[in-house]
């Protein structure tokens, strides 16, 4: 006989795999040549908000120095990840590594690890080039981007 909880479990899974829908994330899906487009985007994915609130909250839970260079190094790599896209520069495995960045900056905040500075701006830097990079690519060979990156 199956348990209550194992029945509740799988009608859990089941509910959550109906209602799940492509991600659409990144390259070749939506807008990508206004402001509000550009400003929209961070805020409309899960994986960017879910990556922006982990540096935030490791930034925070470490203090220090890294309250303010851990997003400085995610926005600043970010945006040079954002220019190689736009030069058509290849970066490999980008989509898997914008999934291990939420699952890694997941786990350094679950565990609460405390590392030096200067590698959380390693590791994020690293995140932060695959965000970039799937931007970039975004913005269309017909505009110079610069309205949906400014957003």
């Amino acid at each position: 006989m199956t348990s209550a909880s194992t029945k509740r479990t799988a009608l859990a899974a089941i509910l959550f795999l109906a209602a799940a829908m492509p991600a659409y994330a990144h390259v070749g899906v939506g807008t990508t040549s206004s402001f509000t487009a550009g400003f929209m985007h961070p805020l409309s994915g899960l994986d960017h908000m879910t990556v922006m609130i982990a540096v935030g909250l490791w930034a925070a839970m470490k203090g220090g120095k890294a309250v303010w260079a851990w997003p400085l190094a995610f926005v600043g790599v970010m945006v040079a990840g954002a220019a190689l896209g736009m030069l058509q520069v290849p970066v490999p495995f980008v989509e898997p590594g914008i999934l291990a960045s939420v699952v890694a900056l997941g786990l350094l905040v679950a565990l609460a690890v405390d590392l030096p500075v200067s590698a959380g701006v390693a590791i994020i830097g690293l995140f932060a080039l695959f965000h970039g990079h799937a931007h970039g690519t975004e913005v269309p060979e017909n505009a110079g981007g610069l309205e949906y990156m400014a957003g």
